[in-house]
């Protein structure tokens, strides 16, 4: 993310938020997890199904939509920062979707993604947020075999 993108959004974080309130943003960060995992293994046309989810936030629906129809990612991050700021969007929910639809769309490994999104939490959460995660077997380090990469080359192509 840029810093002109935070920059934009920084009035819209709760610099007071408690260790549970921040507990919700575990719950979300463990959504996008278990997407990016089955777009790592399925490729973009997984994302169908999220993006019709009513228990995912709209934000994170839009940037996976986005994600689906191959649009650019700087465009994605306009787009769902102008809806965050226009709707006053709680910022801190607000980034964490814009960075959960982007590691998707770069096909980070889970792992990476859970270590970006980690970063929005307080220290304290870390440990909570690998035990969840732990419980999804993520699997980001494993390569891809050809069957996978065409699998996710024929997805893209959409």
């Amino acid at each position: 993310m840029e810093v002109n993108t935070f920059l934009a959004i920084k009035d819209r974080l709760n610099y007071n938020d408690t260790i549970d309130e921040q507990r919700k943003y575990v719950l979300l960060i463990i959504e996008i997890l278990k997407i990016n995992q089955e777009v790592i293994k399925e490729g973009l046309p997984a994302l169908e199904k999220h993006i019709q989810d009513d228990k995912l936030p709209f934000l994170l629906k839009k940037g996976l939509s986005l994600v689906h129809y191959a649009m650019e990612p700087q465009m994605i991050e306009t787009i769902l920062l102008n809806i965050a700021i226009v709707n006053c969007m709680d910022g801190l929910t607000a980034l964490i979707c814009l960075d959960g639809a982007l590691s998707i769309q770069k096909m980070y490994s889970p792992d990476i993604t859970k270590e970006l999104l980690c970063s929005y939490l307080s220290p304290d959460l870390s440990d909570e947020l690998n035990e969840e995660a732990g419980k999804l077997k993520l699997d980001g380090g494993s390569p891809l075999s050809t069957k996978e990469l065409q699998k996710l080359l024929n997805g893209a192509e959409r």
